[in-house]
């Protein structure tokens, strides 16, 4: 595993000139009419234009024909809540489930019962791009030019299309940025304090010395806020009840997942693709998904609600789903990626969950 970490490791520092030389940059200018998709938002810089990089203070991404929903106190798998901002949420129920697969390529052995003791609501789609400016005030293109200077290629541009660009640290911010702004208890504290203004510019770079304070996030307990989902409960909600490979099966179809064979070298926007059986677009394919938990081997034991090691020698974190850069294998619903976390691409994205 070490060696594996390693290999991830020098690939952060040859991933800009990869990017740039296997990847195009695509603009879409607006959404494909055969595509419904429930979650329809005003991009904050609608423009067509991949150097546009202008951007609203406007309550961009929030407009959003369904009505909030309050919760439930007795919530069925799929059951969905609309928040205070428009971001669509499934509920998860708790549950029990076998977790990784035989297959080495998975990187997930040996398989494992795993107990999720709570339910828990996750975004219907990955964030999306005026998601991720109405509540962080960047576009896409101010964010590839804080990661790459300007050289890295755009994958889709499109209010509707999931958010890129973003390292594991972004995601946290936004997460507990969304939490504030609809009145939650944020959920990652670093150095006592739940306010991302005062922990400082997200880290880009695998040099920053700031990374050592970063590092030190941990989970606020008893928050009502936004996080990212552990591994345990995305792989959960990915199968939805299934065994298979897939969750649409033991082998890849179109209806899978947005991936190599089918994608036109970029993302496509959220939920073009039919949702698993619990209503959730895209867990196969189009962005890979930072969760929360560092990369460790697994044991075979029985485990209740793990969120990964505490600490360990591999400082890197998991991406799981598989994008629309992939082939088949790591799309598959126990495939295990991984990254240093102030690492960023053009195909790596994420979704949320809460209470």
């Amino acid at each position: 595993m070490k060696n594996r970490n390693i290999f991830w490791t020098i690939a952060l520092i040859i991933l800009t000139v990869l990017m740039t030389i296997s990847c195009r940059a695509r603009t879409v200018n607006t959404p494909d009419a055969g595509v419904e998709n429930p979650q329809t938002a005003v991009p904050a810089a609608e423009s067509s234009n991949p150097g546009d990089d202008s951007a609203s203070s406007a309550d961009t991404g929030t407009e959003n024909p369904q009505t909030a929903v309050a919760l439930s106190n007795n919530p069925n798998p799929g059951d969905v809540i609309v928040s205070a901002t428009g971001i669509s949420m499934a509920w998860i129920p708790a549950g029990t489930f076998t977790m990784g697969s035989n297959i080495e390529l998975d990187f997930a052995q040996p398989p494992h019962r795993v107990t999720l003791t709570n339910g828990f609501y996750m975004s219907n789609y990955e964030i999306t791009q005026a998601q991720w400016t109405a509540v962080m005030g960047t576009n896409i293109q101010q964010q590839e030019r804080y990661y790459y200077g300007g050289v890295g290629a755009l994958s889709g541009v499109g209010a509707n299309y999931p958010m890129y660009y973003v390292n594991w640290f972004d995601a946290i911010v936004f997460c507990n940025m969304l939490s504030i702004k609809e009145g939650l208890t944020p959920a990652y504290s670093i150095n006592n304090s739940t306010n991302p203004d005062d922990w400082g510019p997200v880290p880009a770079s695998w040099n920053d010395p700031a990374l050592a304070v970063w590092e030190t996030v941990t989970i606020a307990a008893n928050s009502t806020g936004y996080r990212l989902p552990t591994e345990a409960e995305w792989e959960y909600a990915c199968r939805a009840g299934t065994t298979t490979a897939y969750n649409t099966g033991n082998t890849i179809t179109d209806n899978t997942g947005w991936y190599r064979h089918n994608s036109a070298d970029g993302t496509s926007e959220a939920g073009g693709k039919p949702a698993n059986a619990w209503g959730l677009y895209d867990m196969h394919g189009n962005v890979s998904e930072w969760v929360w938990d560092r990369l460790d081997e697994y044991t075979a034991g029985a485990k209740t609600d793990p969120t990964g090691p505490s600490a360990t020698d591999d400082r890197v974190r998991v991406l799981r789903g598989g994008s629309w850069n992939d082939y088949e294998e790591p799309l598959r619903s126990a495939y295990r990626d991984s990254f240093s976390p102030e690492g960023s691409s053009n195909a790596w994205g994420f979704r949320l969950v809460r209470p």
